[in-house]
């Protein structure tokens, strides 16, 4: 913090400035509040001195999600003449980063060539339809566009590509 104070411009007042260079406050979301209070002394030409305090209340404004991670980003296959699994297959979790600390994300399948093979089931586990064959032969990748949505609103899209491990017998 900084606190420069400026020659008075008139008689009977006084300016000053507060910066808060080098000081991380992108972590606060929306509506998030953080305080900082300040002791000020004044003394005038006489000697006579005043002292007060200054309480500055920040108040966070929504930054959006800035990426998005899928972990992991493999399936296995399976092994065999019927590659199909007999539920939908969790490919990984699905997780976001956003300054805002507190905030929490929702997740949607927004696109991509193989959308219609994916789901997102119980708020961030991205799942693979059973009629999706898990044969790298057959099909080595699937891609999805995943987009996360912030509780303000504010969203990420991220277009991802799952890999289907082969697994030689």
């Amino acid at each position: 913090f900084s606190v420069g104070v400026q020659d008075a411009p008139a008689p009977g007042s006084t300016g000053w400035a507060y910066e808060a260079s080098g000081l991380d406050l992108d972590f606060l979301a929306e509506g998030e509040t953080i305080a900082f209070t300040f002791v000020v002394s004044a003394e005038d030409s006489q000697g006579a001195v005043a002292t007060d305090e200054v309480r500055i209340t920040l108040t966070g404004r929504n930054d959006g999600p800035t990426a998005i991670a899928l972990d992991p980003q493999t399936v296995n296959e399976i092994p065999g003449a019927n590659a199909f699994a007999a539920d939908w297959t969790t490919v990984g979790t699905l997780s976001s980063a956003d300054l805002d600390a507190t905030d929490t994300h929702g997740y949607t399948i927004v696109g991509g060539e193989d959308a219609a093979a994916f789901r997102v089931h119980n708020g961030n586990l991205l799942q693979l339809a059973p009629s999706a064959p898990l044969d790298a032969e057959y099909k080595s990748e699937y891609r999805v566009t995943v987009r996360s949505t912030d509780g303000q609103g504010q969203s990420h899209e991220l277009a991802l590509v799952v890999h289907i491990n082969d697994i030689v017998t």
